[in-house]
């Protein structure tokens, strides 16, 4: 089976209507009920037929993908924080209930959305319609990951510990895990590769000796902030917008590094994840106070090329465990950008 750029073109103008290109917008504004944040599951074949949105689902598999090719969702030009397209069939909706997200995910999708087309070949229902709520919206949940209504903390070095080495980072997420971890459980967090003896009471020995200096490891870790460095991409002064911009901020937020002994034949902990919360303030860039600064920073910057770090400062708001690894919910609250020697080119602030 292939698939040809025709084949790309028609999904394209079925998915935006006729012209193929979206010559509208979606207002995704906050209203004052909107409080909390929501993961809606979503049908991905809008105005396309079933078969053929399938035949590209295969085409995604064959191709390495995940099967979820682009879909309406994706390409509708949403505003606003409102919605969030985080998959061909995931959107994260923010609002008052579960009930009120699926509700308004509803009603913009007839408002906004191409009709199905007629089913052939016999099926029932040989008319173009809409889908019905059901059908569109399976059903909303409370975003685990999300940090919204948190308060943010103003940071700062003295107020948060550098975290880099790999037992730190699991440490950390640790220490504000709510629940009670099992021993053995916890010691292979720690310790992906520990083997226990056969012997039933060496082995009960030797798991609850590793499991103390587990617990002990989580308790020497101060609770709260913490900082971590990654690599950053500043671009270039603009000139049309007075301002240094971090276009990939987010990325290079999530590639979190991690240092471990290699030297003490040590194993690797088992590395957490995170659950990144990144204000707009902080995408937005950073405006220079005067000339002079800017031109500070951009020759800095040029100087520097790709060796620019962020410092990111964290506010760690839950931690949870995710198919046996944890997940710690992290709010930034602030990054430094800083230059190969370490020296702070400048600051943004989620305040």
């Amino acid at each position: 089976m292939k698939t040809t750029g025709r084949a790309v073109r028609l999904l394209s103008a079925a998915l935006l209507g006729a012209g193929g290109t979206a010559s509208w917008a979606i207002d995704g504004q906050l209203a004052p009920a909107d409080k909390q944040d929501f993961i809606c599951k979503v049908a991905p074949n809008i105005g396309v037929a079933d078969s053929f949105w399938s035949q590209q689902r295969t085409m995604s598999k064959i191709r390495g993908g995940n099967g979820c090719p682009q879909s309406w969702w994706q390409q509708a030009p949403f505003t606003g924080e409102k919605y969030t397209v985080l998959a061909c069939d995931t959107v994260r909706v923010v609002a008052g209930t579960a009930e009120s997200a699926a509700q308004e995910l509803y009603a913009t999708y007839l408002k906004n959305a191409p009709q199905q087309p007629a089913q052939r070949h016999g099926m029932v229902g040989t008319e173009a319609r809409h889908l019905s709520k059901a059908e569109l919206v399976p059903g909303c949940e409370p975003d685990p990951s999300s940090s919204r209504g948190v308060a943010i903390q103003p940071l700062t070095t003295t107020s948060s510990r550098l975290v880099t080495a790999d037992i730190d980072h699991l440490a950390t997420s640790m220490s504000m895990y709510p629940e009670k971890v099992d021993d053995e459980a916890l010691v292979l967090l720690f310790n992906p590769q520990f083997k226990a003896p056969s012997d039933a009471f060496e082995r009960r020995e030797a798991i609850a000796k590793a499991a103390g200096d587990a617990r002990a490891a989580i308790k020497r870790v101060a609770p709260g902030a913490f900082r971590i460095e990654t690599a950053v991409h500043v671009s270039p002064f603009s000139f049309e917008t007075n301002k240094f911009e971090l276009p990939t901020l987010e990325a290079d937020v999530q590639q979190v590094s991690y240092s471990y002994n290699a030297m003490a034949n040590a194993p690797r902990a088992t590395m957490p994840n995170y659950a990144w919360t990144i204000p707009a303030a902080l995408k937005a860039g950073y405006v220079p106070t005067s000339t002079d600064e800017a031109k500070r920073i951009e020759k800095a910057r040029a100087a520097a090329s790709y060796n620019l770090k962020a410092v990111v400062f964290v506010q760690p708001t839950k931690a949870r465990m995710v198919s046996g690894r944890p997940v710690l919910n992290a709010l930034v609250s602030r990054i430094d950008v800083v230059d190969g020697k370490g020296k702070v080119l400048f600051s943004v602030t989620a305040r």
